[in-house]
């Protein structure tokens, strides 16, 4: 870690390390462990996290109602993690003064639930250092270095408050900058044609991808018909993979970059495109973000690069 990003005060938070997937590994009180995935593009609110009703059930944990909207929420109260659980508490809990909220087993979350964007935009910054393995909160006083940055972007009312907690970066392909989402949980379920080209790492059949709408792919693929292009190359949804050169992040280049997929709807205004400051056309993962030793800086709304790719 570059000295001027270290800090004494950063609170280190357990993982577990899977194919540029963090995967946060805290215990409850009772000594229960969790596996969580660490995702700037998933849910939650109010400074809660997600845990799935089948996780609340196996760690015996008791769950209560919250009324603080409508309807109601089911959440685990406090007492059942405390300081020694390796999560930081947000100091943002809402109404509801509750780390976590419980969602429905039928909603399909993987693993145990997650740290979502509801959670990690409570706290001023978020160190995720790829090359290391490493996930860190720094705390409140924390100032960045003088190093490169791209800025985020988030939705705020007329007062400037941030009103959603997704974060909006961009990227450059081709000399055209497009908008995206910053996902650190965007997931690859290579299929096995998708596999013997891409190569993507993989833990149990899961690794990183970056998505892209179906029109941008399209115009991509009209412009450069030499890149390459993977029928149903991926399992979730049986999408196409495309492999871009060469992609400008901020003041670097990363490449080659594979892309996986998605209905323009998904990005679009009643999609994730909804709770965004401006028009997305996909989302950057993993893949490309796991070449950074970066800070997710919410306090200043930037996405700081500690150092060039690796």
């Amino acid at each position: 870690m570059p000295a001027a990003a270290a800090t004494s005060d950063e609170t280190l938070v357990p993982t577990d390390y899977e194919a540029g997937h963090f995967i946060a590994v805290p215990k409850t009180s009772r000594g229960v462990p969790l596996r969580l995935m660490v995702d700037t593009g998933g849910g939650g609110g109010n400074g809660m996290f997600l845990l799935t009703a089948d996780a609340v059930r196996r760690a015996g944990l008791v769950p209560r109602s919250c009324a603080d909207g409508a309807p109601a929420v089911s959440v685990v109260p406090a007492s059942m993690f405390d300081v020694t659980s390796g999560l930081p508490v947000s100091m943002h809990a809402g109404a509801c003064h509750a780390p976590a909220m419980v969602l429905s087993d039928k909603l399909g979350l993987a693993g145990d639930g997650l740290l979502g964007a509801g959670y990690l935009s409570t706290f001023e910054a978020w160190h995720f250092d790829y090359p290391a393995h490493r996930l860190s909160v720094e705390p409140p006083q924390w100032m960045p270095p003088e190093v490169p940055f791209i800025p985020l972007g988030f939705p705020r009312d007329a007062a400037g408050k941030r009103n959603a907690p997704y974060p909006s970066v961009s990227m450059t392909v081709d000399a055209q900058q497009i908008a995206m989402l910053l996902d650190t949980g965007a997931t690859a379920m290579p299929t096995l044609a998708g596999e013997g080209v891409a190569h993507t790492p993989q833990v149990h059949g899961e690794g990183t991808t970056s998505y892209i709408t179906t029109s941008i792919m399209n115009e991509w693929h009209r412009r450069h018909p030499d890149w390459r292009i993977v029928p149903d190359g991926d399992g979730l949804f049986h999408t196409r993979l495309i492999e871009v050169p060469k992609v400008t992040f901020g003041p670097y280049t990363v490449g080659p970059v594979w892309f996986t997929e998605r209905p323009d709807r998904n990005f679009g205004t009643s999609g994730m495109g909804e709770w965004m400051d401006r028009e997305i056309h996909g989302a950057i993962g993993a893949n490309i973000l796991s070449h950074f030793d970066m800070v997710v800086d919410y306090g200043r709304s930037r996405l700081v690069l500690l150092h060039g790719p690796v």
